[in-house]
């Protein structure tokens, strides 16, 4: 249905301004828990991780969650709290063997169809909710990448939304995102090599581009994370994930791009053996 005419500005508004205090709340309470550290951050992320795993359920189920749906949330939040134990081996053992026997659970009693978007769901919404638990413990370098991780994204999504309403131009992926431009991609790498070369100089890195290079890079992951949210979305007929967050949708719909980040960041890390805002990288 259409509202009728006159009544877009006023609901314009409202919305807005639903959008704004939902920022003003969520804001405070994710930079104060970053700030604090373990177990408050990586608490807050296994609560974040269980909302995501609720709509990733009813996403996927038509709105319908069961037995099999709520054990899903359970194991996604456990699975990021096992690591403030220290036994970060003993989450990955769980996340393993709880996708597959809630794999198999659900191919038994629901399909095959949703048993792999189960499974699919429990490790798009663990692994990079791990990411972000277990960064946060880099010595020295763990809050820096996080809030660098934070910014990142926030100024890829506002430097691509920017340069989109201002240039538009060639649609990027129409029949999955139809807002998305190659003008919007290309203003969102931008902006994250220019948070990437000032964040090497604030921190006082010998040279600013390695930062700025591995910034631009992640801007293609977060657009893409964004896009394959989007294409899940579309493949079920849905707007939002949620509305769960008044105005912004679901929590999927506002960490699209930051689970693919998070995770390439913690891949990065892994295989590099070094935090990309380490003082001494690269």
């Amino acid at each position: 249905m259409t509202a009728p005419a006159g009544s877009g500005a006023p609901g314009a508004v409202g919305s807005l301004t639903r959008r704004a205090l939902a920022a003003l709340v969520l804001m405070p309470v994710v930079l104060g828990a970053l700030w604090l550290g373990n177990p408050v951050w990586t608490i807050l992320i296994a609560i974040a991780a269980g909302a995501m795993g609720w709509e990733w359920r009813r996403l996927t189920s038509r709105g319908s969650m069961g037995a099999i749906g709520w054990a899903m949330v359970a194991l996604v939040a456990v699975v990021v709290l096992l690591p403030l134990s220290g036994r970060l081996d003993l989450a990955l053992w769980l996340l393993a063997g709880g996708t597959l026997l809630l794999g198999l659970a659900a191919g038994m009693r629901e399909g095959a169809s949703h048993a792999g978007w189960l499974a699919a769901g429990i490790l798009y919404v663990a692994l990079p909710a791990l990411s972000l638990a277990w960064l946060r413990d880099i010595p020295e370098a763990g809050l820096a990448t996080l809030l660098w991780l934070l910014i990142l994204v926030w100024a890829i999504d506002t430097a691509a939304y920017a340069a989109g309403k201002l240039i538009g131009g060639p649609k990027l992926i129409p029949r999955i995102s139809p807002n998305k431009t190659w003008a919007g991609l290309a203003g969102g790498a931008l902006g994250a090599l220019v948070v990437g070369y000032v964040a090497a100089r604030w921190i006082g890195q010998a040279s600013p581009w390695p930062l700025a290079c591995l910034s631009f890079l992640l801007a293609f992951i977060e657009q893409a994370g964004d896009a394959f949210e989007s294409a899940v979305k579309r493949h079920f007929g849905v707007k939002d994930s949620s509305g769960l967050i008044p105005g912004h949708g679901g929590m999927l719909d506002r960490v699209d791009g930051l689970v693919a980040v998070a995770l390439a960041v913690a891949g990065f890390v892994l295989v590099t053996g070094v935090a990309p805002l380490a003082s001494d990288w690269p």
